[in-house]
């Protein structure tokens, strides 16, 4: 018996050098306190656990220690290259371990001993690499990094925690991360194509390649020198070298979709989709999500839709892109905004519809047709150095509103009932307003270095739209000449007697000037014809007027007739700038009658 008791104690002896020698630690519990085993493990010296003679630290949640060391390692007794989550694992626990338990202190991971499919849990902390990351699941204890590969990287096997032990894709990395974040956790996107994700399509309400949920953020992301910050951070290696992607026929039709409050940021990389069919919106921020995002393509080519944001969602972008879809790069709803800005580099979007709040700053563009809806307010912000430029058309709807400052537009405006107010800010095509307000302080209907307009007719207003006039308004045509506005009326010359005049209806009120150009003779017996921007079975509004005056005074006018199409009591009515023709003639349009309806004459010259 003293014989075995002497062995035993020198096994022991050599046993706890060895693991001493290692770094690793040999600790000790009562005899009550020892919980069952799994079948292999052993208990020596007082409760030392081993395995096959492998010490360990690591627990399982049926096998904690009780005391600790100020710095406990764990090596697990192996070289680096030896070390790897399963062996490691099978090795200390068993083939099948239901959990791991980590007490507190810092275990040093040295190779990959990652966190697989069982929980792992504990106060403790690994140090990976130089990475100090605490186990618990439930909360960040300071900031971490994580790395994504998807050439060599492993959901499985892997930690994640180091380049040398990434991460296969984007989805698995975001899971790993804590429940509740208080602390900046950056992902990591090695160069690559990320289109694959640890999550089953069908485990999502949007099947998308990367889903981020589950998690609380205590701080919103911002930016800092160069990099953005935040709780969450995707960084990758430059727009020309990380690419995520939806991949459709896989069933990931999505984007990134960004939903349910989240915060997060993403710089250096593109957004794109190899595949052009059954793809839906390339970036979404959705109910709440806040996307910040810094030197990132979205490149929406032969795809319907680049960048949505609804139900409350935000993008931040800052040195981005937004271009290529046949629909639209940019779709901003009600209740949903985005802000975008040029700091150093471009800021480029595409067609844009806005419904929500849309702010451009400091030298953003867009270079796109971009439609303001009746919800939608467009501000353009930006400085007299670094001014915002409007390469498109910008079309309003009723209600909706443009504001803006340092702007140049180089496209035609169209605003159906709108407000618009552009401060300090030009523009070389036309503005036309049916109907709305406009006001134009400091303005110039010309874009420097340019001293005049490309157009003849710079500011248009129609059917009741309103200037708020500011003396500082400098109005010049594409003769360089000062210019008045506009007020939408038509010019008709007939080419013949018994010419049918075509009608554009410019709202409720239309003007027609109407004459031979130079011609002696007016032109006899001509009718008003059919409403050209109508559909043949629709008739013109009830109460529509329709005024005709002279093209000019000495020039020969027309002889209208009555038929079909126009009541005259008299039998015809001659419109003109010569003797013995009326100044004008004032129609109403009569539903009943299907005519329009003459109430008025002129004077007769």
């Amino acid at each position: 018996m003293d014989t075995k008791n002497m062995k035993r104690r020198s096994f022991l002896s050599r046993f706890t050098a060895a693991i001493s020698a290692a770094g690793g630690v040999v600790a000790e519990s009562s005899a009550q306190d020892r919980p069952p085993l799994q079948e292999g493990l052993s208990y020596e010296n007082s409760g030392t656990l081993k395995r096959n003679g492998v010490g360990a630290i690591t627990r399982s949640v049926q096998s904690r220690l009780l005391d600790l060391p100020a710095t406990p390692e764990d090596y697990s007794g192996r070289d680096v290259d030896e070390i790897d989550n399963t062996a490691a694992l099978n090795e200390l626990y068993g083939a099948n371990p239901t959990a791991v338990y980590y007490p507190g202190k810092i275990y040093r991971v040295k190779g990959n001993f990652p966190r697989p499919n069982i929980p792992h849990s504990g106060p403790g902390a690994w140090n990976v690499d130089g990475q100090v990351v605490y186990v618990d699941t439930a909360e960040t204890h300071g900031p971490a990094t994580v790395y994504v590969d998807e050439s060599i990287g492993d959901d499985a096997k892997n930690h994640g925690l180091s380049a040398r032990y990434p991460f296969a894709t984007l989805q698995r990395a975001f899971d790993s991360l804590p429940a509740i974040i208080r602390h900046q956790q950056t992902i990591v996107l090695a160069e690559g194509v990320y289109n694959k994700s640890s999550r089953s399509a069908e485990s999502m309400p949007r099947p998308s390649i990367f889903y981020p949920q589950g998690k609380v953020t205590s701080a919103r992301t911002a930016q800092k020198g160069d990099s953005l910050i935040g709780m969450v951070v995707i960084r990758g290696q430059g727009v020309a070298k990380t690419f995520i992607e939806p991949n459709p026929s896989a069933g990931y039709v999505y984007g990134p979709y960004i939903s349910a409050g989240t915060e997060i940021a993403l710089e250096d990389l593109t957004v794109r989709s190899s595949e052009k069919n059954n793809v839906g919106v390339l970036l979404t921020s959705h109910r709440n999500a806040y996307v910040h995002i810094r030197r990132v393509v979205i490149d929406s080519s032969s795809l319907q839709m680049g960048v949505v944001c609804e139900a409350g969602g935000f993008v931040e972008a800052i040195d981005c892109s937004f271009s290529g879809a046949t629909s639209y790069d940019l779709i901003v709803y009600a209740g949903s905004g985005v802000s975008i800005a040029a700091v150093q580099s471009e800021s480029n979007v595409g067609k844009a519809l806005v419904a929500g709040n849309c702010d451009l700053a400091t030298g953003a563009k867009l270079t796109g047709t971009t439609l303001v809806a009746s919800t939608g307010k467009l501000n353009l912000t930006g400085r007299e150095t670094k001014r915002v430029g409007v390469l498109g058309d910008l079309l309003v709807d009723p209600g909706g509103t443009i504001n803006g400052a340092y702007v140049d537009i180089a496209g035609n405006i169209v605003s159906r009932g709108g407000e618009i107010r552009l401060s300090a800010s030009a523009w070389s095509k036309t503005i036309t307003m049916f109907g709305g307000v406009i006001r134009l302080d400091g303005a110039k209907s010309y874009l420097a270095p340019a001293n005049r307009s490309e157009v003849s007719r710079p500011l248009v207003l129609r059917n009741g739209a309103e200037l708020i006039y500011e003396p500082t308004l400098q109005l010049k045509n594409n003769e360089g000449l000062p210019k008045g506005i506009d007020y939408g009326i038509q010019r008709v010359v007939p080419d013949g007697d018994g010419y049918s005049i075509p009608l554009f209806l410019q709202g409720r009120t239309t003007v027609l000037a109407v004459g031979m150009s130079g011609a002696k003779t007016g032109a006899a017996k001509c009718t008003l014809g059919k409403v050209q921007n109508l559909a043949p079975e629709i008739q013109p509004p009830e109460g529509a007027i329709l005024y005709l005056t002279p093209l000019a005074f000495g020039i020969a006018g027309i002889e209208l007739v009555n038929g079909e199409s126009a009541s005259i009591p008299s039998g015809s009515v001659k419109i003109g700038g010569q003797e013995g023709e009326c100044a004008g003639a004032t129609f109403v349009y009569s539903a009943s009658a299907s005519r329009w309806m003459l109430i008025g004459l002129g004077p007769k010259n």
